[in-house]
């Protein structure tokens, strides 16, 4: 099964099959005004974040360590990287793509022996492990790597 099967394959039996299938990001080339609203978008606040958030800033960035260990870990990269990763691929953007590859795999790469990666300290008040910025994160590795997939 390819990736773009993967995202279009109907529901197995008994569930009743989707009126609505899934596409992979950059299935579809938008036109008009669709590709004007885009691309204002990535000339916009979501292409120019990493520039002045302090969350997206890559120097000791807890999301790149090895460790776990640095600033700027929290929830806002996983949530921009997402829709910044799509909106690279859509408009089909070497420097946007380059962009995203580089965050994508600082943060495969920050996988430690247990299995955690990312920053090491979301943790809840009765000292529970808070895995929700990881969820976050993983949706954006997983839409950008099945994109990556199908344009191979």
């Amino acid at each position: 099964m390819t990736a773009a099967e993967m995202h279009s394959t109907p529901e197995p039996v008994p569930l009743v099959p989707s009126p609505f299938v899934k596409l992979p990001v950059g299935a579809i080339r938008p036109r008009g005004w669709l590709l004007e609203y885009l691309s204002r978008q990535s000339t916009g606040l979501t292409g120019h974040l990493g520039e002045i958030s302090f969350w997206l800033q890559k120097k000791d960035n807890a999301w790149l360590s090895r460790t776990g260990k640095g600033v700027h870990g929290w929830e806002e990269l996983p949530y921009w990287l997402k829709g910044y990763g799509d909106l690279a691929y859509i408009l089909d953007d070497p420097a946007m793509i380059a962009e995203t590859k580089v965050w994508i795999e600082g943060v495969i790469g920050s996988q430690r022996p247990d299995g955690d990666f990312g920053p090491d300290r979301h943790f809840e008040d009765d000292g529970t492990r808070d895995y929700w910025p990881n969820m976050i994160m993983l949706f954006a590795c997983r839409a950008t790597t099945s994109t990556r997939a199908i344009r191979a």
